[in-house]
């Protein structure tokens, strides 16, 4: 295995989508939560956020950027 597979490799454990739960601020100043599918490594656990736009649900930047590499031409 290559470093370069290696790193990648590394990159994808280290940003996996894991379900967690997330807590944000409604509209009307109401805690609310859900189980959201989201990064492992960014979110941490019991993450709150102002507001439901603001959660980072899927992937994050950085498996995203990972990503470009392996984009198929168009």
């Amino acid at each position: 295995m290559t470093a370069d597979i290696d790193a990648r490799q590394r990159l994808l454990e280290l940003h996996g989508i894991v379900y967690r739960d997330v807590m944000w601020l409604a509209a009307d100043g109401a805690e609310e939560t859900a189980e959201l599918p989201v990064c492992g490594h960014c979110v941490p656990r019991h993450s709150s956020f102002p507001s439901r736009a603001e959660v980072p649900e899927g992937p994050c930047l950085t498996l995203r950027l990972l990503a470009l590499a392996f984009r198929l031409p168009q």
